[in-house]
């Protein structure tokens, strides 16, 4: 019997990251990933990083990033968006284990992996878009393993001093300048982390936490000072966005980011105050306060966007804060699987209670999944099937060429080009047209209004 739960622990794993794998493969570049192709040096790498920096963006871990995944071969860049796919589910199941439960290992993996399937934003702009993957899934990995030594020195009491530990202050540097809400958000766990772990359980601090967190604030401040961020807040904002103060700014953010929290992640934020309500109930204090450190410091991550000028609309933005408030739940729902009750009736209710939840979440996230993969293949044909024809024509002609319209446009958030921009019609040297110009070496490119 354990022979077959280690197999088994062993095999779902791997599935998943043949899933991510595959269709990686299978997912065309798209958008800004036509505008990187060639093969990348240091030498590259630090230039472009450089004109980001002082003229357009501060992100220079998520860009350079995004530049090794879509300028490697195709195998390989797929490769590494199923490893860093597979480290977030990882990374979601560590943090929603407590010490008690061990038995359900091969069931957190699966929770972990389907809650982020049903209510993690846009799907196919993270895990499959290049640019996506670099800057935003990439990036919340390399935040997470940075938050993983100081959550087992509060959950532990004591500092492991393993080869994360040690390499701590380099990965907080890279995680502090990864990205700007959801650095801000990890940063706020740790705090809390230390604050909690300090005064309530009175567990003594190390200077290398210390240094680490400094190391962490300083990539964050080069992050948030970076010249590129208000020259592209300029190039991309309106007159009358820019003549607006910074509390009209918050106030009209605070209400897109509220709306479409409600409109796109009510079931998700209902279900963590449901089960929250069932453990204070039930006075597992230790439990909740475990969950709230996360979806608090996840709707932080998220309502800190009210500041900025874009990304209030749920989509990619959204990702890191919604992971962070996906790991209290499965804090909360592993917690909620592990429950044992005395009295025979209760158990039995119990578990039919346990039984069911699981049962819905596994075969809404299979039925998700399902529909969601059978989309973003279709999606994926269509644009290939654009692809050849502009191969076809490219070498016939030295005019602007038209396009038709995609032969299928998706309609679930696993598509790669769900959410993102079309070709315009009329502007063949503008974003995204100025891509496929790049790419397939065109005068110019326009999308058939004909």
């Amino acid at each position: 019997m354990n022979k077959i739960k280690k197999t088994t622990t062993l095999i779902f794993p791997v599935i998943i990251f043949s899933y991510f794998y595959l269709l990686s493969i299978d997912t065309p570049s798209y958008d800004d990933d036509l505008y990187i192709s060639n093969h990348q040096t240091i030498a590259t790498l630090f230039q472009q990083a450089y004109n980001d920096y002082f003229n357009w963006n501060g992100r220079v871990v998520g860009q350079s990033a995004w530049r090794i995944i879509v300028s490697s071969n195709i195998f390989v860049s797929a490769f590494l968006i199923a490893f860093f796919a597979l480290s977030l589910i990882l990374l979601i199941q560590y943090f929603s284990k407590t010490r008690n439960i061990i038995k359900y290992s091969l069931l957190s993996f699966l929770l972990s992996f389907f809650s982020v399937i049903l209510f993690s934003p846009v799907i196919g702009q993270i895990f499959f878009w290049k640019a996506g993957a670099g800057n935003y899934l990439l990036t919340t990995v390399v935040i997470l393993t940075f938050i993983l030594p100081f959550h087992d020195w509060y959950q532990e009491g004591t500092i492991k001093k393993s080869l994360l530990y040690y390499l701590l202050p380099i990965i907080g540097f890279i995680a502090g300048w990864s990205n700007e809400n959801t650095s801000g958000g990890a940063l706020l766990i740790v705090f809390i982390y230390i604050i909690l772990g300090r005064f309530y359980k009175k567990i003594s601090i190390d200077i290398y936490q210390i240094i680490s967190i400094i190391a962490y604030l300083i990539g964050y401040i080069f992050l948030l000072i970076a010249p590129g961020n208000s020259i592209r807040t300029r190039a991309t904002m309106s007159t009358l966005w820019l003549d607006q103060s910074l509390l009209v700014h918050f106030k009209n953010g605070f209400i897109a980011v509220t709306k479409s929290l409600i409109h796109q992640y009510f079931f998700l934020l209902f279900l963590i105050f449901v089960l929250t309500l069932f453990f204070m109930f039930r006075k597992q204090y230790t439990v909740v306060i475990n969950s709230l450190i996360w979806s608090l410091s996840g709707l932080a991550t998220i309502y800190v966007l009210s500041f900025s000028p874009l990304g209030q609309d749920g989509g990619r933005a959204f990702f890191g804060g919604i992971i962070l408030i996906i790991i209290a739940l499965n804090i909360l729902l592993n917690n909620f699987m592990n429950i044992n009750s005395s009295k025979l009736f209760m158990n039995f209710s119990t578990k039919i209670v346990k039984i069911s939840v699981l049962i819905c979440i596994i075969f809404a996230g299979i039925v998700v999944t399902t529909i969601g993969t059978i989309d973003a293949h279709k999606a994926n044909l269509s644009i290939k099937e654009r692809y050849n024809y502009i191969i076809k024509k490219s070498p016939n002609t030295d005019a602007i060429i038209h396009v038709e319209r995609l032969s299928y446009y998706p309609k679930t958030k696993f598509s790669v080009n769900y959410g993102l921009e079309e070709l315009t019609y009329d502007k063949p040297h503008t974003f995204p047209n100025e891509g496929y110009n790049k790419y397939f070496n065109l005068k110019g490119i326009v999308l058939d209004n004909r």
